[in-house]
């Protein structure tokens, strides 16, 4: 069995790099309490399945618990709104703490698998931290498209996080952590009949459109698993974990309001 490694610095510098432990107090405080209120990032003319935001209120709870974070209250606040209410919870000591756990909580968390056969492995590389289009959930892909400006071409998605089975930490020969995933029977069926036919091809691992590194096949990879590495902390790799572990949600989110509790003077 063969290990594919993805570089996840990107992502590092995007939502994850320098997070902190978020603690809960005993009790709930003033000073404590932390809300989000989130609502579909979709046009307002768009009908919104109720079971799709019942699926996308479960999915946070998840990824919540999985931070470690026991005393939130979630609820449907309205069609089109979740809200989230953090109690007891410290750790506010740093500037910008509250904005990434707001990240860490309403992001897409899509990852998608990238077919970027056809340029040339430094051609990719210009592509990395940059917003992409794929032909995934898109009504407007279709035919051909070589457009010049790279970002603007209409790439098309081999294999997406939904055919993650687990994801978890693990360390390397360094002791540096990594992500390790475990694709579904389908999913690893799929992965390495694409990565047999593809040998020599770049695969670019996109999350929520943004490209975040564009790996080389260089061999046939069976057993439905794979390595993400990167310059994670313990923490960083583990919020990943819980992303990939839980799915992407069903329904893009936007942050409409965020209270932040201010310390006593």
């Amino acid at each position: 069995m063969k290990l594919l490694k993805f570089s996840f610095a990107a992502f590092l510098a995007m939502v994850l790099s320098s997070c902190s432990i978020f603690t809960l107090g005993q009790e709930s405080t003033s000073q404590g309490d932390f809300n989000i209120l989130l609502e579909a990032n979709v046009p307002a003319t768009q009908a919104i399945a109720n079971a799709d935001m019942d699926a996308t209120l479960k999915i946070l709870s998840n990824r919540i618990k999985g931070l470690g974070i026991r005393n939130a209250v979630l609820s449907r606040a309205g069609e089109r709104q979740i809200s989230v209410e953090f109690v007891g919870l410290r750790g506010f000591s740093e500037p910008g703490q509250a904005q990434q756990l707001t990240s860490l909580v309403s992001l897409t968390a899509l990852i998608e698998f990238v077919d970027m056969s056809g340029i040339s492995p430094s051609e990719a590389l210009t592509l990395v931290d940059q917003t992409i289009q794929t032909d995934y959930l898109n009504s407007d892909a279709g035919g051909e498209n070589e457009s010049a400006d790279l970002t603007q071409r209409i790439w098309h998605t081999a294999l997406t996080g939904a055919k993650i089975k687990d994801a978890s930490v693990s360390t390397n020969s360094l002791g540096q952590y990594d992500v390790a995933i475990e694709l579904t029977t389908e999913g690893g069926a799929q992965f390495a009949e694409y990565t047999g036919s593809h040998i020599g091809d770049v695969l670019a691992i996109v999350l929520d459109k943004k490209v975040l590194s564009v790996p080389v096949i260089n061999s046939k990879i069976e057993g439905g698993k794979a390595v993400i590495a990167g310059n994670f902390t313990e923490d960083s790799a583990n919020q990943l974990a819980v992303q990939l572990r839980y799915g992407a949600l069903p329904i893009p989110l936007q942050v409409v309001e965020a209270v932040v509790p201010t310390p006593s003077p």
